[in-house]
Protein backbone atom coordinates (compact mmCIF):
# COMPACT_ATOMS: atom_id res chain seq x y z
CA UNK A 1 0.00 0.00 0.00
CA UNK A 2 2.67 2.60 0.72
CA UNK A 3 4.54 1.94 -2.14
CA UNK A 4 1.36 1.68 -4.07
CA UNK A 5 0.90 5.80 -2.91
CA UNK A 6 4.30 6.90 -3.41
CA UNK A 7 3.96 6.09 -6.75
CA UNK A 8 1.12 7.92 -6.84
CA UNK A 9 2.72 10.94 -5.32
CA UNK A 10 5.73 10.51 -7.65
CA UNK A 11 3.46 10.92 -10.82
CA UNK A 12 1.88 13.95 -9.23
CA UNK A 13 3.41 17.44 -10.22
CA UNK A 14 4.99 19.15 -7.75
CA UNK A 15 3.65 22.67 -7.54
CA UNK A 16 6.24 25.39 -8.00
CA UNK A 17 7.23 27.20 -4.82
CA UNK A 18 6.75 30.95 -4.85
CA UNK A 19 10.30 31.67 -5.63
CA UNK A 20 10.49 29.43 -8.44
CA UNK A 21 7.14 30.84 -9.28
CA UNK A 22 8.77 34.82 -9.44
CA UNK A 23 12.18 33.44 -11.20
CA UNK A 24 10.06 32.91 -14.26
CA UNK A 25 7.43 35.77 -14.12
CA UNK A 26 10.07 38.28 -13.27
CA UNK A 27 11.85 38.09 -16.06
CA UNK A 28 9.34 37.56 -18.25
CA UNK A 29 7.54 40.87 -16.75
CA UNK A 30 10.43 42.26 -17.38
CA UNK A 31 11.00 40.71 -21.03
CA UNK A 32 7.45 42.27 -22.15
CA UNK A 33 7.89 45.81 -20.43
CA UNK A 34 11.63 46.27 -22.36
CA UNK A 35 10.25 44.43 -25.62
CA UNK A 36 7.31 47.33 -26.12
CA UNK A 37 10.02 50.10 -24.69
CA UNK A 38 12.47 49.30 -27.72
CA UNK A 39 10.27 47.86 -30.63
CA UNK A 40 6.74 49.66 -30.07
CA UNK A 41 7.76 52.87 -29.00
CA UNK A 42 9.47 53.10 -32.81
CA UNK A 43 6.85 51.64 -34.29
CA UNK A 44 3.31 51.73 -32.86
CA UNK A 45 1.44 49.57 -34.85
CA UNK A 46 3.95 46.45 -34.86
CA UNK A 47 3.03 44.96 -31.85
CA UNK A 48 -0.67 45.75 -29.62
CA UNK A 49 -2.01 46.39 -32.98
CA UNK A 50 -5.53 46.00 -31.87
CA UNK A 51 -5.01 47.87 -28.28
CA UNK A 52 -3.76 50.68 -29.94
CA UNK A 53 -6.46 50.93 -32.84
CA UNK A 54 -9.24 49.79 -30.63
CA UNK A 55 -8.74 51.08 -27.02
CA UNK A 56 -5.47 53.54 -27.10
CA UNK A 57 -6.14 55.44 -29.75
CA UNK A 58 -9.68 55.34 -28.99
CA UNK A 59 -9.19 57.01 -25.58
CA UNK A 60 -6.80 59.81 -26.84
CA UNK A 61 -9.48 60.83 -29.30
CA UNK A 62 -12.18 61.28 -26.82
CA UNK A 63 -9.99 63.24 -24.35
CA UNK A 64 -8.91 65.31 -27.77
CA UNK A 65 -12.51 65.94 -28.11
CA UNK A 66 -12.51 63.77 -32.01
CA UNK A 67 -14.51 61.59 -32.96
CA UNK A 68 -13.39 57.91 -32.28
CA UNK A 69 -15.40 56.41 -35.08
CA UNK A 70 -14.68 57.12 -38.70
CA UNK A 71 -16.81 57.14 -41.37
CA UNK A 72 -18.42 53.63 -42.49
CA UNK A 73 -17.10 54.45 -46.03
CA UNK A 74 -13.33 54.72 -44.34
CA UNK A 75 -12.83 52.02 -42.56
CA UNK A 76 -11.16 50.09 -45.30
CA UNK A 77 -8.01 52.33 -45.79
CA UNK A 78 -7.91 54.13 -42.24
CA UNK A 79 -5.63 51.80 -40.07
CA UNK A 80 -6.62 53.68 -36.57
CA UNK A 81 -10.20 53.08 -37.37
CA UNK A 82 -11.79 51.12 -33.87
CA UNK A 83 -14.76 49.10 -34.14
CA UNK A 84 -15.06 48.18 -30.73
CA UNK A 85 -18.32 49.33 -28.52
CA UNK A 86 -17.39 51.98 -26.73
CA UNK A 87 -17.27 50.18 -23.02
CA UNK A 88 -14.17 48.51 -23.23
CA UNK A 89 -12.40 51.30 -23.98
CA UNK A 90 -13.91 53.81 -21.62
CA UNK A 91 -12.68 51.60 -18.80
CA UNK A 92 -9.24 51.08 -19.82
CA UNK A 93 -8.84 55.10 -20.21
CA UNK A 94 -6.25 55.91 -17.31
CA UNK A 95 -3.83 53.86 -20.12
CA UNK A 96 -4.05 56.64 -22.68
CA UNK A 97 -2.89 58.55 -20.12
CA UNK A 98 0.81 56.68 -20.48
CA UNK A 99 2.72 56.83 -23.65
CA UNK A 100 1.74 54.02 -26.35
CA UNK A 101 5.27 51.93 -25.10
CA UNK A 102 4.40 51.63 -21.67
CA UNK A 103 0.44 51.47 -21.86
CA UNK A 104 0.86 48.32 -24.10
CA UNK A 105 3.10 46.71 -21.86
CA UNK A 106 0.64 47.44 -18.83
CA UNK A 107 -2.14 45.99 -21.60
CA UNK A 108 -0.05 42.70 -22.14
CA UNK A 109 0.37 42.01 -18.81
CA UNK A 110 -3.17 42.53 -17.88
CA UNK A 111 -3.72 40.14 -20.35
CA UNK A 112 -1.71 37.34 -19.48
CA UNK A 113 -2.87 37.95 -15.93
CA UNK A 114 -6.27 37.86 -16.58
CA UNK A 115 -5.97 34.61 -18.77
CA UNK A 116 -3.86 33.16 -15.93
CA UNK A 117 -6.22 34.14 -13.27
CA UNK A 118 -9.62 32.69 -15.37
CA UNK A 119 -8.31 29.11 -15.70
CA UNK A 120 -6.64 28.97 -12.05
CA UNK A 121 -10.05 29.98 -10.59
CA UNK A 122 -11.92 27.23 -12.57
CA UNK A 123 -9.29 24.66 -11.13
CA UNK A 124 -5.89 24.36 -13.22
CA UNK A 125 -3.26 23.92 -10.95
CA UNK A 126 -0.59 22.56 -13.12
CA UNK A 127 1.74 24.89 -14.19
CA UNK A 128 2.85 22.57 -17.22
CA UNK A 129 -0.72 23.51 -18.96
CA UNK A 130 0.29 27.34 -18.16
CA UNK A 131 3.79 26.53 -19.42
CA UNK A 132 2.47 25.50 -22.73
CA UNK A 133 -0.16 27.92 -23.20
CA UNK A 134 2.73 30.36 -23.30
CA UNK A 135 4.09 28.55 -26.05
CA UNK A 136 0.95 28.27 -28.20
CA UNK A 137 -0.10 30.67 -31.11
CA UNK A 138 -3.55 31.90 -29.53
CA UNK A 139 -1.96 33.37 -26.66
CA UNK A 140 1.08 34.74 -28.26
CA UNK A 141 -1.20 35.88 -30.97
CA UNK A 142 -3.89 37.71 -29.12
CA UNK A 143 -1.92 39.01 -26.20
CA UNK A 144 1.91 40.06 -28.16
CA UNK A 145 0.89 40.42 -31.69
CA UNK A 146 -2.54 41.92 -31.34
CA UNK A 147 -3.23 42.43 -27.67
CA UNK A 148 -6.61 41.34 -28.21
CA UNK A 149 -9.31 42.33 -25.46
CA UNK A 150 -10.83 38.70 -27.15
CA UNK A 151 -8.21 37.44 -24.03
CA UNK A 152 -9.32 39.45 -21.22
CA UNK A 153 -12.96 37.80 -21.42
CA UNK A 154 -11.64 34.49 -20.22
CA UNK A 155 -11.55 36.05 -17.01
CA UNK A 156 -15.31 36.82 -17.49
CA UNK A 157 -16.39 33.01 -18.41
CA UNK A 158 -14.26 31.76 -15.55
CA UNK A 159 -16.29 33.76 -12.98
CA UNK A 160 -19.46 33.15 -14.58
CA UNK A 161 -19.02 29.64 -14.39
CA UNK A 162 -17.65 29.82 -10.59
CA UNK A 163 -20.34 32.02 -9.74
CA UNK A 164 -22.78 30.21 -11.90
CA UNK A 165 -25.46 30.26 -8.74
CA UNK A 166 -24.79 33.00 -7.64
CA UNK A 167 -27.32 34.92 -10.46
CA UNK A 168 -25.98 38.74 -9.72
CA UNK A 169 -22.20 37.95 -9.60
CA UNK A 170 -22.57 35.98 -12.70
CA UNK A 171 -24.67 37.87 -14.29
CA UNK A 172 -22.33 40.83 -14.30
CA UNK A 173 -19.27 38.97 -15.62
CA UNK A 174 -21.11 37.53 -18.71
CA UNK A 175 -23.15 41.26 -19.01
CA UNK A 176 -19.24 43.01 -19.31
CA UNK A 177 -18.43 40.69 -22.04
CA UNK A 178 -21.21 41.10 -23.86
CA UNK A 179 -21.00 44.71 -23.50
CA UNK A 180 -17.41 44.34 -25.08
CA UNK A 181 -18.08 41.46 -27.71
CA UNK A 182 -21.65 40.68 -28.69
CA UNK A 183 -20.95 37.55 -30.41
CA UNK A 184 -21.04 35.61 -27.05
CA UNK A 185 -24.43 36.01 -26.76
CA UNK A 186 -25.26 32.13 -26.81
CA UNK A 187 -24.07 31.63 -23.21
CA UNK A 188 -27.65 33.32 -22.35
CA UNK A 189 -28.85 30.37 -23.63
CA UNK A 190 -26.91 28.23 -21.68
CA UNK A 191 -28.12 29.94 -18.54
CA UNK A 192 -31.88 29.65 -20.09
CA UNK A 193 -31.51 26.13 -20.28
CA UNK A 194 -30.33 25.36 -16.83
CA UNK A 195 -32.99 27.34 -15.36
CA UNK A 196 -30.79 30.44 -14.22
CA UNK A 197 -33.44 32.94 -14.86
CA UNK A 198 -32.61 35.27 -12.75
CA UNK A 199 -28.56 35.42 -13.59
CA UNK A 200 -29.89 35.52 -17.51
CA UNK A 201 -31.69 38.91 -16.44
CA UNK A 202 -28.64 40.19 -14.51
CA UNK A 203 -26.64 39.31 -17.64
CA UNK A 204 -29.15 41.49 -20.17
CA UNK A 205 -29.70 44.28 -17.61
CA UNK A 206 -25.67 44.40 -17.28
CA UNK A 207 -25.06 44.64 -20.52
CA UNK A 208 -28.11 47.24 -21.47
CA UNK A 209 -26.46 49.61 -18.89
CA UNK A 210 -22.94 49.11 -19.69
CA UNK A 211 -23.62 49.84 -23.59
CA UNK A 212 -25.88 52.83 -22.55
CA UNK A 213 -24.08 54.01 -20.43
CA UNK A 214 -20.72 54.23 -22.26
CA UNK A 215 -22.53 55.44 -25.49
CA UNK A 216 -23.67 58.47 -23.17
CA UNK A 217 -20.26 58.99 -21.64
CA UNK A 218 -19.13 60.28 -25.34
CA UNK A 219 -22.24 62.00 -26.10
CA UNK A 220 -23.62 58.96 -28.49
CA UNK A 221 -20.86 60.18 -31.35
CA UNK A 222 -20.67 57.53 -33.71
CA UNK A 223 -24.20 55.57 -32.40
CA UNK A 224 -26.07 56.14 -36.02
CA UNK A 225 -23.08 54.65 -38.18
CA UNK A 226 -22.20 52.10 -36.31
CA UNK A 227 -24.35 49.29 -37.05
CA UNK A 228 -23.26 49.89 -40.63
CA UNK A 229 -19.03 50.14 -38.98
CA UNK A 230 -19.72 46.72 -37.75
CA UNK A 231 -21.43 45.36 -40.99
CA UNK A 232 -18.30 46.76 -43.04
CA UNK A 233 -15.84 45.37 -40.55
CA UNK A 234 -17.66 42.02 -40.53
CA UNK A 235 -17.46 42.38 -44.89
CA UNK A 236 -14.09 42.76 -44.89
CA UNK A 237 -13.02 40.70 -42.33
CA UNK A 238 -14.92 37.45 -42.68
CA UNK A 239 -12.95 35.43 -45.48
CA UNK A 240 -9.71 36.57 -44.24
CA UNK A 241 -9.41 35.26 -40.37
CA UNK A 242 -10.27 31.22 -39.67
CA UNK A 243 -14.16 31.63 -38.90
CA UNK A 244 -16.16 29.08 -40.37
CA UNK A 245 -17.24 31.00 -43.60
CA UNK A 246 -13.11 31.66 -44.01
CA UNK A 247 -13.24 27.65 -44.19
CA UNK A 248 -16.24 27.32 -46.33
CA UNK A 249 -14.65 30.05 -48.83
CA UNK A 250 -11.36 28.67 -48.29
CA UNK A 251 -13.37 25.14 -50.60
CA UNK A 252 -14.86 27.00 -53.13
CA UNK A 253 -18.21 28.11 -51.42
CA UNK A 254 -19.35 31.55 -51.80
CA UNK A 255 -19.53 34.28 -48.52
CA UNK A 256 -22.98 33.98 -48.85
CA UNK A 257 -23.23 30.53 -49.00
CA UNK A 258 -20.32 30.23 -46.00
CA UNK A 259 -22.28 32.68 -44.20
CA UNK A 260 -25.57 29.88 -44.53
CA UNK A 261 -23.34 26.95 -43.41
CA UNK A 262 -21.89 28.98 -40.15
CA UNK A 263 -25.98 29.90 -38.81
CA UNK A 264 -26.84 26.50 -39.20
CA UNK A 265 -24.20 24.66 -37.37
CA UNK A 266 -24.44 27.39 -34.90
CA UNK A 267 -28.02 27.35 -34.86
CA UNK A 268 -27.50 23.42 -34.38
CA UNK A 269 -25.06 24.20 -31.40
CA UNK A 270 -27.54 26.01 -29.46
CA UNK A 271 -30.42 23.97 -29.83
CA UNK A 272 -28.09 20.86 -28.89
CA UNK A 273 -27.12 23.45 -25.69
CA UNK A 274 -30.83 23.46 -25.07
CA UNK A 275 -31.28 19.22 -24.62
CA UNK A 276 -28.21 18.61 -23.26
CA UNK A 277 -28.36 21.15 -20.22
CA UNK A 278 -30.52 19.00 -18.14
CA UNK A 279 -28.88 15.85 -18.74
CA UNK A 280 -26.19 14.47 -16.71
CA UNK A 281 -23.39 16.64 -16.10
CA UNK A 282 -25.53 18.87 -18.48
CA UNK A 283 -24.71 22.14 -17.38
CA UNK A 284 -20.99 21.33 -18.46
CA UNK A 285 -21.86 20.43 -21.59
CA UNK A 286 -23.90 23.15 -22.42
CA UNK A 287 -21.57 25.86 -20.73
CA UNK A 288 -18.49 24.39 -23.08
CA UNK A 289 -21.04 24.08 -26.60
CA UNK A 290 -22.27 27.75 -26.05
CA UNK A 291 -18.98 28.94 -26.17
CA UNK A 292 -18.51 26.60 -29.45
CA UNK A 293 -22.15 27.88 -30.63
CA UNK A 294 -20.47 31.79 -30.16
CA UNK A 295 -17.19 30.80 -31.83
CA UNK A 296 -18.72 29.24 -35.45
CA UNK A 297 -21.98 31.81 -35.82
CA UNK A 298 -19.60 35.09 -35.39
CA UNK A 299 -18.67 36.13 -38.75
CA UNK A 300 -14.94 37.47 -37.70
CA UNK A 301 -12.88 35.01 -35.66
CA UNK A 302 -8.77 34.99 -35.25
CA UNK A 303 -6.42 32.25 -33.76
CA UNK A 304 -6.54 34.11 -30.55
CA UNK A 305 -10.34 33.27 -29.70
CA UNK A 306 -9.36 29.81 -29.00
CA UNK A 307 -8.50 31.00 -25.95
CA UNK A 308 -12.13 31.20 -24.70
CA UNK A 309 -12.48 27.45 -25.47
CA UNK A 310 -9.80 26.87 -22.26
CA UNK A 311 -12.32 27.92 -19.60
CA UNK A 312 -14.11 24.32 -20.44
CA UNK A 313 -10.54 22.67 -21.41
CA UNK A 314 -8.89 23.53 -17.83
CA UNK A 315 -12.70 23.21 -16.03
CA UNK A 316 -12.94 19.28 -17.63
CA UNK A 317 -9.18 18.66 -17.26
CA UNK A 318 -6.97 20.06 -14.64
CA UNK A 319 -4.04 17.96 -14.97
CA UNK A 320 -2.00 18.45 -18.20
CA UNK A 321 -2.51 16.16 -21.22
CA UNK A 322 -2.78 15.78 -25.16
CA UNK A 323 -5.65 18.10 -25.31
CA UNK A 324 -3.36 20.94 -23.43
CA UNK A 325 -1.27 20.17 -26.46
CA UNK A 326 -3.52 21.60 -29.32
CA UNK A 327 -3.24 24.75 -29.53
CA UNK A 328 0.32 24.94 -30.20
CA UNK A 329 -0.56 22.57 -33.21
CA UNK A 330 -1.34 26.05 -35.02
CA UNK A 331 1.73 26.63 -35.22
CA UNK A 332 2.73 23.72 -37.51
CA UNK A 333 -0.18 24.17 -39.36
CA UNK A 334 -2.43 27.08 -40.31
CA UNK A 335 -6.16 27.88 -41.99
CA UNK A 336 -9.39 27.81 -40.64
CA UNK A 337 -9.98 24.08 -41.46
CA UNK A 338 -7.14 23.62 -38.92
CA UNK A 339 -8.46 25.92 -36.67
CA UNK A 340 -12.10 24.29 -36.86
CA UNK A 341 -10.64 21.00 -36.30
CA UNK A 342 -8.45 22.25 -33.33
CA UNK A 343 -11.99 24.12 -31.77
CA UNK A 344 -13.93 20.58 -32.74
CA UNK A 345 -11.47 18.20 -30.70
CA UNK A 346 -11.68 20.81 -27.90
CA UNK A 347 -15.09 20.86 -27.94
CA UNK A 348 -15.75 17.05 -28.20
CA UNK A 349 -13.75 16.30 -25.10
CA UNK A 350 -14.97 18.55 -23.12
CA UNK A 351 -18.76 17.38 -23.81
CA UNK A 352 -18.36 13.96 -23.77
CA UNK A 353 -20.88 12.80 -20.87
CA UNK A 354 -18.46 10.07 -19.78
CA UNK A 355 -15.04 9.70 -18.58
CA UNK A 356 -13.71 8.30 -21.55
CA UNK A 357 -12.89 11.98 -21.97
CA UNK A 358 -10.47 12.23 -18.82
CA UNK A 359 -9.29 8.38 -19.58
CA UNK A 360 -8.11 9.00 -22.93
CA UNK A 361 -6.25 11.74 -22.50
CA UNK A 362 -5.16 10.48 -19.19
CA UNK A 363 -3.45 7.30 -19.71
CA UNK A 364 -0.97 8.53 -21.78
CA UNK A 365 0.19 10.43 -18.85
CA UNK A 366 -0.40 8.39 -16.11
CA UNK A 367 -3.11 9.92 -14.59
CA UNK A 368 -5.85 8.16 -13.92
CA UNK A 369 -7.88 10.38 -11.31
CA UNK A 370 -11.50 10.73 -11.28
CA UNK A 371 -12.95 13.84 -13.38
CA UNK A 372 -13.33 17.14 -11.30
CA UNK A 373 -15.78 19.69 -11.79
CA UNK A 374 -15.63 22.52 -10.23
Amino acid sequence: MKAAIVALRSRTPRRPTWSETASLVIPAVFAVVIGYTEVAARHEDVLAFDFWRNIWSFDRDVLAGISPYREPAEFEVADDTGVYPPFAPLVFMPLALLPYAPAAAVWSLLLLGALGLGLRLVGLRDWRCYAWLLASLPVLHGVLMLGNITVLLTLCLALAWRWRERPIPSGIALGAAFAVKPFLLPLVVWLLATRRYRAAAATLVTTALAVGVSWAAIGFDGLVDYPRLTQVAADLYQSQGVSTVAAAVDIGFSETAGRALAISLGLALVVLVARLARRHDGDMQAFSLSIGAALVLSPVVWYHYLVLLLVPVAIRFPRFGPIWLLPVVLWVSQGPWVFLSVSALMLTATTLRTNAATGLVAIPTGQLSSERIR
